[in-house]
């Protein structure tokens, strides 16, 4: 018996029925009933010249036939029921001699098949059992016959649908859209950077990516499994796995990419993992404090009740304000408010002995402001605001960023990325390695920084290179404004 496409004039597998149209019929077309001798893309095939006997046959899938491709040949559309022991289909005009006979042989068995009293029933019925049931005789024909493409399809499904529950189909999931992310000029990239700013990100909304419970176990060995289907290349570089290539062409890389297409670029965003909008919301301001030498600056007016608490901290606005009460009682303002006259306080308090400034002098407003604000203590109000209400910090001087740092561990083989200063923005540490834990999918340790002083804080390491996907998740999570996070690599090149 032969098998082709449905409308296909050229047959893609020939072999011999293993039931009778009754059994089959019984059983409800369910189970064996063709074994299979010879296919197209098989090892036979392979040890030959590897002829393709049309252009629409591909090793991955034989796609439906088309007249202009043969110049319109009608007798084709027929079937191939026109093969006979004399005769060849209009398709095989154009193969070689070599060719010509191996297909003249086939029509021969065909023919041959087609003419026994027993055969040609069970033929028949079967012909017409598949009509009628196209495309489950189809899908179980294609999973005996196209084995050596079996898991190239199974790939393109998961590609097409993705299981969450299913730890490797959401594996080569995230790999495949994280090749997509990544640009030639970025080669080669060390494995564990690659899946900590690739893969992780690429994540479903919701999904938890976790190697250890699929097959793969390691990004090397998922690398590497996908570096035997010629997906993409990796090499050790100075005993540390890369990923050096990547194969654009290859029909995994294609089908996610006609998929993502297929779903629109807002279904296709969807898959990805978007950081939900910060639930924390962190501001910095400036404040200040009042020395004793310059208390009588800020009890001439309204905030005369606020200064006489020595702990009393002051805005910007709030010290301007008390410097123009100031001015203003004292005669010495001037030009609108805008300028100035310095009297003996002034002049003593904001300029040194050597400086030409003198009684009397007139400076413009905003130069007398600034004067001011560098003779005062200077403090940082951190105000973390969250669903369950606001926390304040108070730290003596300017905020100082909080440092995420790259660093070398055994010679370059692997990454530790260490976090401090997360207390000056009112932040746990705790709470803090617990989210990139699991955001990361790494180990987190929280630990004392050396020194002896009281308030030294804490230090999160955290195992990888999470360098710049750290910096993002703080700022997108918790908070914290970009200018307030320091980035810092340690290692050499």
């Amino acid at each position: 018996m032969a098998l082709s496409v449905p409308g296909h004039p050229l047959s893609f597998a020939v072999g011999t029925m293993e039931t009778s149209t009754a059994e089959a019929r019984s059983s409800g077309m369910k189970g064996r009933g063709l074994k299979v001798a010879h296919s197209f893309g098989d090892l036979l095939w392979g040890l030959g010249p590897k002829t393709v006997p049309y252009p629409s046959f591909k090793l991955e899938r034989i796609m439906p036939y088309d007249a202009s491709q043969d110049g319109g040949i009608s007798a084709a559309a027929e079937g191939i029921q026109q093969l006979s022991v004399g005769g060849q289909p209009a398709a095989l005009a154009k193969l070689g001699p070599s060719e010509k006979t191996r297909r003249a042989a086939a029509a021969s068995a065909r023919q041959a098949a087609f003419s026994g009293s027993d055969t040609e029933s069970d033929t028949e019925t079967e012909t017409e059992t598949e009509e009628e049931t196209e495309s489950e005789t189809e899908s179980e024909t294609e999973s005996e016959t196209e084995s050596e493409t079996e898991s190239e399809e199974d790939d393109e499904e998961e590609v097409a649908v993705v299981d969450v529950n299913d730890p490797d189909a959401l594996a080569v999931h995230c790999l495949l859209a994280a090749l997509h992310g990544v640009q030639d000029s970025q080669l080669p990239m060390p494995a564990d950077k690659f899946y900590a700013q690739h893969i992780l990100p690429a994540k479903p909304e919701g999904a938890v990516l976790d190697l250890k419970k699929s097959s793969f176990k390691k990004v090397p060995k998922l690398l590497s499994d996908h570096q035997k289907k010629k997906l993409l290349a990796q090499k050790l570089v100075h005993k540390v796995d890369h990923l050096v290539s990547i194969n654009r062409q290859h029909p995994l890389y294609l089908q996610f990419a006609a998929s993502a297409a297929a779903r629109g670029p807002q279904q296709a965003a969807s898959t990805k993992a978007v950081p939900a909008a910060a639930q924390v919301h962190i501001t910095v301001s400036a404040a200040y404090r009042v020395p004793s030498s310059l208390q009588p600056i800020f009890t001439a007016g309204s905030t005369r009740d606020k200064a006489s608490s020595r702990d009393a901290l002051f805005s910007r606005d709030d010290v301007a304000g008390a410097l123009r009460e100031y001015a203003s009682c004292q005669g010495g303002l001037k030009g609108g408010g805008g300028a100035v006259v310095l009297d003996r306080l002034l002049v003593g308090a904001l300029f040194n002995k050597k400086e030409p400034e003198v009684e009397g002098d007139q400076l413009s407003f905003e130069h007398t402001l600034q004067r001011l604000l560098k003779k005062l203590q200077q403090w940082s109000r951190i105000v973390c605001s969250t669903p369950q209400g606001d926390r304040q910090v108070l730290k003596k001087g300017a905020a100082q960023p909080m440092l995420v740092q790259l660093e070398d561990r055994a010679g370059g083989r692997k990454h530790i990325t260490r976090i401090s200063g997360m207390e000056t923005y009112a932040i746990d540490p705790d709470e803090l390695a617990t989210a990139l834990q699991r955001k990361f999918q790494s180990s987190a340790s929280v630990a004392k920084l050396p020194g002896k002083a009281a308030d030294i804080g804490k230090e999160i390491a955290l195992q990888g290179d999470c360098l710049l996907g750290a910096a993002d998740f703080i700022q997108t999570e918790f908070g914290l404004p970009k200018e307030y996070i320091t980035q810092k690599s340690r290692i050499k090149g």
